[in-house]
């Protein structure tokens, strides 16, 4: 089955509206607060920011919650679970968010505008996180089938985004059970009650400031449908991929165990240099951006 495009444009729209209305609504807090010394501000940010946040939160997990159930309904997953909404994030990452926005370096050199795009793109990403954690940790206590979870791209989102966006509904609940954060992994035990607060996540589960990109579960015979666009992004994605392997080769080492033992160790190179993982996804992000024309 075919999720229509048009079933995750809902969604997001509604998503949006909420972030908007979020933003609308700090936009207010720091314009009420704009004349006080920076002192003071962050102050008061400390205290008024993370009961908006919490606010907003809420409810974009109870609305990816809703289309969570939508979405398994739509699919025809048996003995659906009554989707729960995330608990709400500690005082403590909205505290941290104001000191590294709105300490006196950032007001004194960089001026008011930066702490209003550096909080404004956090609260983004907390709440872009919270859709996916909501998507991902109820798929994750859905017992008796198997979810995986397909990220679906903003048009003209960065390279990044658009390399994971395009590999496809690759990444299942059990791979993608922590985004680097405060907290403990989503579901990440079978006895687990509920949906955790964030921990270690793997690649596909990483966000950015002002990321928007939603998450979307489905089963394995399912996919989301995406628009030409997306297709394109697919297309980049293979041509980098190929462009990345290039000249990279897998090499070993034998060594010696305590035991008397011998084993091999295995790395990538390229150029005559290790070569990573990471160094493999750098590249990749590089040609995308290079070949979308986009951050």
């Amino acid at each position: 089955m075919m999720i229509p495009y048009s079933t995750v444009q809902s969604y997001s729209a509604l998503r949006s509206a909420i972030t908007d209305a979020g933003l609308a609504d700090l936009d207010l807090l720091l314009a009420s607060i704009a004349t006080e010394p920076p002192n003071v501000q962050r102050e008061a940010l400390k205290e008024l920011l993370p009961e908006l946040g919490a606010q907003y939160v809420g409810a974009t997990s109870l609305t990816a919650a809703q289309f969570y159930e939508e979405l398994v309904d739509m699919q025809g997953v048996k003995n659906p679970i009554t989707p729960e909404i995330i608990p709400l994030a500690d005082r403590a990452r909205w505290h941290a968010l104001v000191d590294w926005s709105a300490d006196d370096y950032v007001f004194q050199h960089l001026g008011p505008n930066m702490v209003y795009s550096r909080i404004a793109g956090n609260f983004t990403r907390q709440l872009t996180e919270a859709a996916a954690d909501t998507m991902i940790g109820n798929a994750q206590m859905q017992q008796g089938t198997r979810l995986s979870a397909q990220r679906v791209p903003k048009a003209g989102c960065c390279a990044f985004c658009a390399m994971l966006a395009s590999r496809g509904a690759v990444y299942s609940p059990e791979s993608a059970s922590g985004v680097v954060g405060r907290g403990k992994p989503v579901g990440s035990h079978p006895l687990a009650k509920g949906i955790k607060l964030r921990g270690s996540r793997q690649l596909g589960e990483k966000y950015h400031d002002h990321c928007r990109c939603e998450v979307v579960v489905v089963t394995p015979e399912n996919e989301v449908e995406l628009m030409a666009i997306e297709e394109h992004y697919l297309d980049v994605y293979t041509d980098a991929a190929k462009k990345a392997e290039e000249g990279r080769s897998l090499h070993w080492t034998e060594v010696e165990a305590k035991d008397g033992s011998k084993k091999r160790q295995y790395r990538w190179e390229k150029d005559d240099k290790t070569h990573t993982h990471r160094d493999k996804t750098k590249d990749i992000v590089t040609f995308m951006r290079y070949e979308l024309a986009i951050k």
